[in-house]
């Protein structure tokens, strides 16, 4: 019995070895739907002990990457730091052109941190998608005028129509809106 057991998974292995197989085959990152797309991403990208300039991460091909903002009501400026609420502590620098990113003091707040993404995505135009999770460490300050909607306001700013926005998501092709961002993630919008 073991014998005719032990035969009858060879000849499927085997089997399954000869089977021809049809070879995956990505669909374009314009083609797919958003609700279909699997990222990989740089948890904390913007620290120093992972890349020296935020740039660097980028240039690896990452389609996602992660900055932790702290809320800072004093300055009006988000803090970029995993630990330090109260000071910058990251990769991200000043420049206008590429080159200028890849160089320089660094610790510098979230805008200047949209600010290297923006000169990075205008120098690789080809480059597919990238998503930015944005974690408030602290939470937002809402009652202080730095809450979400600032927050949208800031990277709107900086990175204009490059933001894949919820209304773009909810948009219909026919000009209607979906009820949900569910709904339309499951239409395949």
């Amino acid at each position: 019995m073991l014998a005719r057991h032990a035969a009858a998974v060879a000849a499927i292995m085997i089997a399954s070895l000869v089977v021809p197989v049809q070879q995956a085959v990505a669909a374009p990152a314009n083609d797919m739907p958003f609700a279909s797309a699997t990222t990989v991403g740089i948890h904390n990208t913007y620290e120093r002990g992972a890349f020296d300039y935020l740039v660097e991460a980028l240039d690896t091909g990452t389609s996602l990457i992660e900055i932790d903002i702290w809320p800072n009501v004093f300055t009006r400026k988000w803090k970029v730091s995993h630990d330090e609420p109260l000071s910058n502590n990251n990769n991200c620098t000043t420049g206008s052109t590429l080159a200028d990113l890849y160089t320089g003091n660094r610790n510098k707040h979230f805008g200047d941190c949209l600010d290297n993404i923006r000169v990075w995505l205008d120098a690789h135009p080809d480059s597919g998608p990238l998503m930015i999770k944005v974690e408030p460490k602290l939470g937002l300050a809402t009652a202080f005028g730095m809450g979400v909607d600032q927050v949208d306001n800031l990277v709107r700013s900086r990175l204009g129509d490059r933001v894949f926005r919820p209304a773009d998501l909810l948009a219909k092709p026919d000009g209607g809106w979906y009820d949900s961002l569910d709904d339309a993630a499951q239409a395949g919008n």
